[in-house]
């Protein structure tokens, strides 16, 4: 039972059922459908457009991988439905793709490492209560947005030297799971929210993540991580 229903599952996650199914959302004039990578996103994107408001009715749908992302583009032109389709996708590890794809179509996310791993909704509202005593959805949203900006603008100078070496992990197809690097733990942040490195953050970044070091050239250390990060001195 538990194949047949992997089986189903699998069906209906391919990129030509999930274009099929936006097809048919869009077969209403007026609609919007955006293809994004993962369903973890889905929350995220229907928050964001009930808090601003738009003109015209918006469905999001999980592509499930960048790659699938891109497949379910070219079925939906295929169709004949793309001019009411756009798709958002993270940037990862490809620093050559421009802002947009897909004649304007696809956003392309300047975020990897950082974004996923490091600054996800847990860690803010840990570095919220631990900081700040606030309590999630019971505080001023200014003070959120307070954490959030100078938690993101320092973070990225704090752990470029780590980045940079999960970045040559995956250059390299080594071991080095970042989801297993406790941020809150082994760097300082202060009551605003900014940033710091401790003496020991390399050492319990290579530990926690198992990293393997010998698959580490100076060379990728020395060059930044995606564009906007850096390079190492």
């Amino acid at each position: 039972m538990g194949e047949f229903l992997d089986k189903v599952k699998a069906r209906y996650d391919a990129p030509e059922a999930i274009a099929h199914r936006v097809a048919l959302y869009l077969s209403t004039p007026d609609r919007r459908a955006v293809v994004i990578e993962a369903s973890d996103d889905l929350h995220f994107y229907c928050s964001l457009v009930r808090r601003l408001g738009s003109k015209r009715p918006v469905e999001f749908y999980p592509g499930h991988g960048r790659s699938k992302v891109f497949k379910t583009l070219d079925v939906l032109t295929a169709l004949g439905k793309f001019d009411r389709t756009y798709a958002i996708v993270d940037r990862d590890l490809n620093i050559d793709d421009p802002p947009l794809l897909y004649s304007g179509h696809c956003l392309v996310l300047d975020v990897y490492s950082y974004e996923n791993y490091f600054a996800n909704q847990s860690i803010l509202v840990d570095i919220a209560k631990t900081s700040f005593g606030l309590e999630f959805g019971a505080a001023p949203i200014l003070s959120w947005h307070l954490i959030a900006k100078n938690f993101m603008i320092t973070l990225p100078e704090s752990l470029r030297i780590e980045h940079a070496m999960a970045y040559g992990c995956r250059l390299t197809k080594s071991n080095c799971n970042l989801s297993n690097f406790r941020v809150t733990l082994h760097l300082d942040i202060d009551e605003a929210g900014h940033v710091k490195r401790t003496p020991d953050t390399t050492a319990q970044f290579i530990r926690e993540t198992s990293l393997d070091e010998s698959s580490i050239s100076p060379e990728v250390i020395a060059h930044p991580c995606r564009s906007g990060i850096t390079p190492i001195a």
